[in-house]
Protein backbone atom coordinates (compact mmCIF):
# COMPACT_ATOMS: atom_id res chain seq x y z
CA UNK A 1 0.00 0.00 0.00
CA UNK A 2 1.62 3.50 -1.04
CA UNK A 3 1.59 6.23 1.51
CA UNK A 4 -1.07 8.09 -0.60
CA UNK A 5 -3.21 5.36 0.48
CA UNK A 6 -2.54 4.81 3.84
CA UNK A 7 -3.69 8.72 4.41
CA UNK A 8 -6.77 8.30 2.60
CA UNK A 9 -7.43 5.26 4.93
CA UNK A 10 -6.36 6.80 8.58
CA UNK A 11 -8.82 10.46 7.11
CA UNK A 12 -11.56 8.21 6.37
CA UNK A 13 -11.16 6.02 10.00
CA UNK A 14 -10.40 9.46 11.71
CA UNK A 15 -13.77 10.43 10.15
CA UNK A 16 -15.85 7.81 11.25
CA UNK A 17 -14.33 8.36 14.99
CA UNK A 18 -15.39 11.56 15.08
CA UNK A 19 -18.69 10.92 13.52
CA UNK A 20 -19.59 8.20 16.04
CA UNK A 21 -18.65 10.59 18.89
CA UNK A 22 -20.75 13.48 18.41
CA UNK A 23 -23.43 11.11 17.86
CA UNK A 24 -22.82 9.21 21.20
CA UNK A 25 -22.91 13.20 22.89
CA UNK A 26 -26.32 13.32 21.09
CA UNK A 27 -27.42 10.67 22.00
CA UNK A 28 -26.41 11.23 25.97
CA UNK A 29 -27.69 14.79 25.53
CA UNK A 30 -31.18 14.52 23.98
CA UNK A 31 -34.20 14.98 26.05
CA UNK A 32 -35.96 11.37 27.84
CA UNK A 33 -39.47 10.10 26.76
CA UNK A 34 -41.05 9.67 29.88
CA UNK A 35 -43.79 7.48 28.06
CA UNK A 36 -40.94 5.36 26.88
CA UNK A 37 -40.41 4.42 30.40
CA UNK A 38 -43.47 3.91 31.27
CA UNK A 39 -44.42 2.01 28.10
CA UNK A 40 -41.17 -0.34 29.32
CA UNK A 41 -42.17 -0.87 32.84
CA UNK A 42 -45.71 -1.72 31.14
CA UNK A 43 -43.90 -4.41 29.03
CA UNK A 44 -42.08 -5.96 32.27
CA UNK A 45 -45.16 -5.93 34.42
CA UNK A 46 -46.76 -8.15 31.49
CA UNK A 47 -43.93 -10.32 31.05
CA UNK A 48 -44.09 -11.17 35.12
CA UNK A 49 -47.22 -12.16 35.95
CA UNK A 50 -46.16 -13.36 39.26
CA UNK A 51 -46.91 -10.88 41.87
CA UNK A 52 -44.28 -10.36 44.52
CA UNK A 53 -45.22 -10.97 47.94
CA UNK A 54 -43.54 -8.03 50.69
CA UNK A 55 -41.79 -9.92 53.26
CA UNK A 56 -42.88 -9.78 56.71
CA UNK A 57 -41.85 -7.71 59.53
CA UNK A 58 -40.77 -11.08 60.94
CA UNK A 59 -38.48 -11.97 57.97
CA UNK A 60 -36.33 -8.32 58.80
CA UNK A 61 -33.63 -8.77 61.30
CA UNK A 62 -34.32 -6.11 63.76
CA UNK A 63 -30.95 -4.05 62.92
CA UNK A 64 -32.21 -3.77 60.02
CA UNK A 65 -35.62 -2.73 60.52
CA UNK A 66 -34.57 -0.10 62.45
CA UNK A 67 -32.02 1.32 60.26
CA UNK A 68 -32.17 5.19 59.42
CA UNK A 69 -32.69 5.85 55.61
CA UNK A 70 -31.75 9.10 55.58
CA UNK A 71 -28.60 8.85 56.88
CA UNK A 72 -25.75 10.17 54.95
CA UNK A 73 -23.85 8.08 51.82
CA UNK A 74 -20.51 8.30 53.05
CA UNK A 75 -18.20 6.05 55.08
CA UNK A 76 -17.38 6.37 58.23
CA UNK A 77 -14.56 8.72 59.64
CA UNK A 78 -11.86 6.41 60.29
CA UNK A 79 -10.43 5.85 64.00
CA UNK A 80 -6.66 7.27 63.65
CA UNK A 81 -4.34 5.80 66.18
CA UNK A 82 -2.30 8.09 67.92
CA UNK A 83 1.06 6.95 66.91
CA UNK A 84 3.15 5.16 69.81
CA UNK A 85 6.76 7.11 70.56
CA UNK A 86 9.69 5.44 69.51
CA UNK A 87 11.41 3.32 72.65
CA UNK A 88 13.81 5.45 73.94
CA UNK A 89 17.25 4.90 72.38
CA UNK A 90 20.00 2.97 74.59
CA UNK A 91 21.88 5.52 76.23
CA UNK A 92 26.15 4.74 75.22
CA UNK A 93 28.48 6.13 77.93
CA UNK A 94 31.18 7.62 75.48
CA UNK A 95 34.84 7.55 77.18
CA UNK A 96 35.86 11.27 78.19
CA UNK A 97 38.35 12.72 76.81
CA UNK A 98 41.56 12.84 77.89
CA UNK A 99 42.70 15.85 78.60
CA UNK A 100 46.02 14.94 80.62
CA UNK A 101 49.19 16.75 79.64
CA UNK A 102 52.58 15.27 80.09
CA UNK A 103 54.43 16.98 81.95
CA UNK A 104 58.04 15.14 82.11
CA UNK A 105 59.73 11.82 82.67
CA UNK A 106 62.33 10.40 85.08
CA UNK A 107 63.99 7.30 83.54
CA UNK A 108 66.85 5.57 85.71
CA UNK A 109 68.36 1.97 85.17
CA UNK A 110 65.98 1.19 88.75
CA UNK A 111 62.59 2.68 87.87
CA UNK A 112 60.63 4.90 85.05
CA UNK A 113 58.72 7.64 86.49
CA UNK A 114 56.06 10.31 84.50
CA UNK A 115 54.91 13.46 85.93
CA UNK A 116 51.57 14.33 84.22
CA UNK A 117 48.73 17.19 84.73
CA UNK A 118 44.89 17.34 84.00
CA UNK A 119 43.29 20.17 82.80
CA UNK A 120 42.49 21.56 86.09
CA UNK A 121 46.31 22.23 86.94
CA UNK A 122 46.56 19.38 89.43
CA UNK A 123 49.63 17.12 88.98
CA UNK A 124 50.59 13.07 89.69
CA UNK A 125 53.90 11.62 89.98
CA UNK A 126 53.29 8.08 89.38
CA UNK A 127 55.31 4.42 87.74
CA UNK A 128 54.78 2.03 85.54
CA UNK A 129 51.03 -0.16 86.66
CA UNK A 130 49.80 2.88 89.17
CA UNK A 131 46.73 4.16 88.44
CA UNK A 132 46.49 8.01 88.36
CA UNK A 133 44.58 10.34 91.25
CA UNK A 134 43.15 12.37 88.21
CA UNK A 135 40.38 13.55 86.83
CA UNK A 136 38.72 11.05 85.26
CA UNK A 137 39.54 7.96 87.77
CA UNK A 138 40.79 4.76 86.63
CA UNK A 139 43.72 6.20 84.16
CA UNK A 140 46.38 3.58 84.97
CA UNK A 141 50.01 3.76 83.00
CA UNK A 142 51.38 0.97 80.55
CA UNK A 143 54.48 2.39 79.92
CA UNK A 144 56.91 5.41 79.71
CA UNK A 145 59.43 6.17 77.67
CA UNK A 146 61.69 9.49 77.60
CA UNK A 147 58.71 11.50 75.73
CA UNK A 148 55.99 9.82 75.28
CA UNK A 149 53.58 7.74 77.94
CA UNK A 150 51.33 5.52 77.30
CA UNK A 151 47.44 5.63 79.38
CA UNK A 152 45.19 2.83 79.58
CA UNK A 153 41.43 4.16 80.18
CA UNK A 154 38.51 1.72 80.00
CA UNK A 155 40.16 -1.09 77.82
CA UNK A 156 41.42 1.53 75.35
CA UNK A 157 45.16 2.50 75.05
CA UNK A 158 46.29 6.39 74.17
CA UNK A 159 49.40 8.04 73.87
CA UNK A 160 50.26 11.41 75.62
CA UNK A 161 53.57 13.40 74.61
CA UNK A 162 55.80 15.92 76.14
CA UNK A 163 54.44 19.45 74.53
CA UNK A 164 57.15 21.13 73.15
CA UNK A 165 57.05 25.33 73.62
CA UNK A 166 56.65 26.85 69.97
CA UNK A 167 59.84 28.17 68.92
CA UNK A 168 61.94 26.06 70.62
CA UNK A 169 65.02 23.98 69.20
CA UNK A 170 63.61 20.10 68.99
CA UNK A 171 66.28 17.56 68.97
CA UNK A 172 65.60 13.75 68.13
CA UNK A 173 65.89 13.14 71.60
CA UNK A 174 63.81 15.83 72.46
CA UNK A 175 60.97 14.15 70.15
CA UNK A 176 59.31 11.37 68.76
CA UNK A 177 60.28 10.29 65.16
CA UNK A 178 57.22 9.62 62.66
CA UNK A 179 59.76 8.23 60.54
CA UNK A 180 58.48 4.88 59.98
CA UNK A 181 55.96 4.49 57.45
CA UNK A 182 53.47 1.65 57.89
CA UNK A 183 54.87 -1.97 55.97
CA UNK A 184 57.87 -0.33 55.39
CA UNK A 185 61.26 0.46 57.45
CA UNK A 186 62.37 3.81 58.63
CA UNK A 187 64.82 5.66 56.43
Amino acid sequence: MNTKTQRHLLTGLAAGFVLATAAAVYWSLGSIDINAESRSSSRQNSVDKVPLREPSADEFDATLANRSLRAPLTDSPKVVEPRKPPPPRPVVERDPVLRLTLVGTIINAAERIAIISDQTGKSDVKGVGDSLELSPAGITIKSIDSNVVTLEYRGTRTTVEIEQPEGSPTTSSAKPSNRFRSGGRGR
